[in-house]
């Protein structure tokens, strides 16, 4: 009997372990949500030495993390409005083309699910970018709302909380 209970505690821990081991490596949705947040940012990213091409290129893919149509609202200018992908794609370019360089750094994401397939997320975004006119340095508050379309997380809508200051 005690050779019993010597085997079923390791046996205990190892399939506790191998059950941690798979929910942490299985992919959640808030990890997917994450993710597409972070492709945002690096798309965002502009250096001072890059070309009209990848201008396009990731204008173009920062277009796809969209639904058709998207609305961006409440004072951020010049994209407040609904927009398709393309004009979404063409208004991204024009911003990005604005600037030399731009950094976008988005923290602080508290993601809830009020129904299945949407997701609601409030984050604060950094948002830095210098050019041969203007240097612009922003921090805001935002609520985006996600959906799920074919297994990818897309963003619906991103507006801007106004922050009381003293």
């Amino acid at each position: 009997m005690v050779t019993n209970s010597k085997q079923i505690v390791p046996g205990i821990l190892l399939l506790v372990a191998t059950a941690a081991l798979i929910i942490w490596l299985m992919p959640n949705e808030k990890k997917a949500i994450r993710k597409q947040f972070a492709c945002l940012s690096e798309l965002a990213r502009k250096n001072e030495d890059e070309n009209l091409f990848v201008t396009l290129s990731k204008a173009k893919l920062l277009s796809e993390l969209m639904t058709d149509p998207c609305e961006l609202k409440g004072n951020i200018q010049p994209l407040d409005g609904t927009y398709s992908r393309q004009e979404a794609a063409t208004a991204f370019a024009a911003i990005r083309a604005q600037f030399d360089a731009i950094a976008l750094e988005l923290t602080d994401l508290s993601i809830e699910f009020p129904e299945k397939g949407s997701a609601a997320v409030t984050l604060t975004a950094r948002f830095k970018a210098t050019g041969s006119r203007d240097s612009v340095s922003e921090v805001r508050e935002l609520n985006c709302t996600l959906v799920k379309q074919d297994g990818k997380w897309l963003f619906n809508t991103c507006q801007t909380v106004d922050v009381f200051q003293k």
